[in-house]
């Protein structure tokens, strides 16, 4: 039995395969699903991590609700898949294999930390089985387990970003035309805000690559990192080595400038490309990657210059 699980899309497949040379039959597949603390004892009566109201199962296995294997457990359930759920576990040839998938959500940070006392500490492990009733036409019952993936719930870093000509409080942070003019400068205020509160991470990075008609004019305020430009591939960057759970959020101002083209004419136009974070959680060692769109003239959090984002001529 082979088990992938990447859990952060919320979905998980078991591979299952007939390596001999005999037909098998009757099979039975379980997947266990464990929330888990990793260090410390659970606290009873949560719900764990995983939100079973989600789930989704095409073959409709039969859920079962299970006591926990150790004191760390907060909540473990299974699914079990016969033939009367799927043909491949009716009768499987020689050499042939099946797959089952299923998907099911994480609780969001604010969900869990209801009902999880650390939700730091939390971790989801998937065990797949598959039990063989008989073996060439004998009943001979064989179990075969694939081992347990553990996987530690990373961090709740999240990048926001908006683009203004008005700051929240109505006072002017850009300048020139307005609405944008073609072969006219405007200088809107960016605005790149991250937030974290689960785990400490490490080698935090945001990017992105600005238009060939929007200048960097290297006018910026930063609470913590570095700033870098790229004038050869236009690139900027935000670097921070760490961000410390004691550090629950890091901003970024900076200006850009805009010439708008006559090609842009009657549509908004693009102030960066799409902006990208990725960091690596200290506690778990996973990868967080997160993208967000373009922000344009557009400027949709700006009450005041929101209608006025089309370029003219």
């Amino acid at each position: 039995v082979t088990a992938t699980n990447p859990m952060i899309t919320s979905s998980a497949a078991i591979t299952f395969q007939n390596n001999s040379e005999a037909v098998l039959s009757d099979l039975k597949v379980v997947a266990v699903l464990e929330s888990r603390y990793r260090t410390k004892k659970a606290t009873k009566g949560s719900q764990g991590a995983l939100d079973w109201g989600t789930l989704v199962d095409s073959a409709r296995g039969a859920l079962k609700e299970l006591p926990g294997s150790d004191d760390k457990v907060l909540r473990s359930r299974s699914i079990t898949w016969t033939a009367d759920d799927l043909d491949e576990l009716e009768s499987l040839e020689a050499g042939a294999e099946g797959t089952i998938n299923f998907q099911i959500n994480l609780f969001d940070l604010a969900a869990a930390a209801k009902q999880i006392t650390s939700p730091e500490d939390v971790e989801l492990v998937l065990t797949a089985e598959v039990t063989v009733g008989k073996t060439g036409g004998v009943n001979e019952e064989l179990k075969v387990t694939g081992n347990p993936i553990h996987f530690a719930i990373n961090s709740d870093l999240v990048l926001a970003a908006e683009a203004r000509y008005f700051d929240k409080d109505g006072n002017q942070v850009g300048s020139g035309a307005l609405p944008p003019q073609v072969d006219q400068k405007t200088k809107y205020r960016l605005y790149w805000t991250m937030t974290n509160s689960l785990h400490e991470v490490q080698d935090v990075l945001v990017s992105t690559d600005l238009p060939e008609n929007v200048a960097w004019v290297n006018s910026f305020e930063v609470s913590a990192g570095e700033v870098l430009y790229n004038a050869n591939n236009h690139s900027l960057t935000w670097r921070l080595n760490r961000m410390p759970l004691d550090v629950k959020i890091v901003t970024l101002g900076f200006d850009l400038e805009l010439t708008p083209t006559a090609p842009q004419i009657g549509k908004t136009a693009a102030l960066t490309q799409k902006m990208t974070l990725t960091s690596v959680d200290s506690a778990t060692g996973g990868k967080i990657i997160q993208t967000l769109g373009a922000l344009t003239t557009g400027v949709e959090n700006d009450d005041q210059a929101s209608d006025k984002g089309i370029v003219i001529k």
